[in-house]
Formats: C-alpha cells, structure tokens, sequence
C-alpha cells in the first residue's frame, strides 16, 4: 500500500492511501496513531528510526513498520513537516493478525542456509535479524542475514533473506563496500575493490 498526503497537523492528520485501483481518504486526529489511521491492526505500530532537518526547514521523520515488535522489511513511511502541514508518503504492508511471528527455524541454521551458497567461506562476524518480508501481496517470515567471509584470501560479505520457516534461501548477494571513489558522477577513477587492496 503507497501512503501520499499533505495535512495541517493542528487540525487533522489525513492520509491518502493510493492502491493499484482504490484510493480512499483517512482522517486521523492530532493525537491518533498511524497504524489506527490507516486501518492497521494494533499488533501494527511505526518506530521513528531516523531524522533530519532539510535545508527548506522541514523535519524529515522515517517511520519504520514494525509487527508484534518485528520490523517489515522495507516497508516505511517518510513524513515531511513543513510548518502547521504534515507530508506523508511510503510503503506499508497490510498483515493480518494471525500471522505468526514465531520461526521455525533458528538464526544458526538460516546462516548455514546461506553459507551453503558460499562453500569454502569461514563465517566471520554474523549479523541475523527475524523480518517480515512483504511482497507482491504475500508476507513471510524471515531472516535477514549477513557475515564476513574470507575464500582464498578474498574478502566478501554474503547477505540475504532467508525463510523462517523453511530454511529457503529467498535471494543471496555480496554486500561488501569498496574503498575509493565510487564510478559515475563525472569522476574519473571507478575505485577499487576491496578485495584488491
């Protein structure tokens, strides 16, 4: 669901959601919580996650979904406050409240899942977070997963998403960062990979 509006906060809030074919119109009062405004069950609420004043003078505020406490995988919402006026838009994922947040699997297997990908590559400092992954209209748990790894004195950082509950690696890639400029821009040197420093 894409979340787009422009509100006066002493009022009201009122957020216009904007579906493939319906759009419809919410009224939310100055005290009332996004998830209740927007139809959202209470097990849904948005945790400000970062902030920003812009050089317009507005007050930029990510909102990040979260789901009895586990964060929607890029599902958020940007709100804009500009003056007396709220400008809110992004990405929200409509989750019923029956579905289970309870994996069936442990964050040491969704790794293993991932390093099978990987073979030869010792996992080094592990980062596993339990997401909701949302997308095209079916919601799945799951863990997203990365960890340094050194094959053949290379250096990478496998990623991905893993499912929860059954161990399915849902798609895979090397995060790894490189040192120097990054190509593009006008600039004339495309850096240079970390593996080759």
């Amino acid at each position: 669901m894409i979340i787009k509006t422009l509100v006066k906060t002493t009022l009201a809030l009122s957020i216009m959601t904007a579906l493939p074919a319906l759009a419809s119109k919410v009224n939310v009062s100055s005290g009332e919580a996004l998830n209740k405004a927007l139809g959202l069950s209470q097990a849904n609420s948005f945790h400000a996650t970062k902030q920003f004043k812009t050089s317009q003078g507005s007050l930029k505020t990510k909102q990040q979904q979260v789901f009895k406490g586990i964060k929607v995988y890029g599902h958020h919402l940007v709100v804009d406050k500009q003056g007396t006026q709220n400008k809110i838009k992004g990405l929200i994922a409509d989750l019923s409240d029956d579905f289970s947040v309870v994996p069936n699997i442990t964050q040491g297997q969704a790794i293993a899942a991932l390093n099978r990908l990987y073979k030869g590559a010792s996992a080094g400092h592990k980062d596993v977070e339990l997401v909701i992954l949302s997308e095209n209209g079916a919601n799945r748990l799951a863990y997203r997963v990365s960890y340094l790894s050194e094959k053949n004195s290379i250096l990478e950082r496998p990623a991905g998403l893993v499912d929860a509950n059954s161990g399915e690696v849902i798609r895979h890639w090397n995060e790894l960062m490189t040192k120097g400029k990054p190509s593009g821009g006008g600039g004339s040197d495309p850096g240079v990979s970390f593996a080759a420093t």
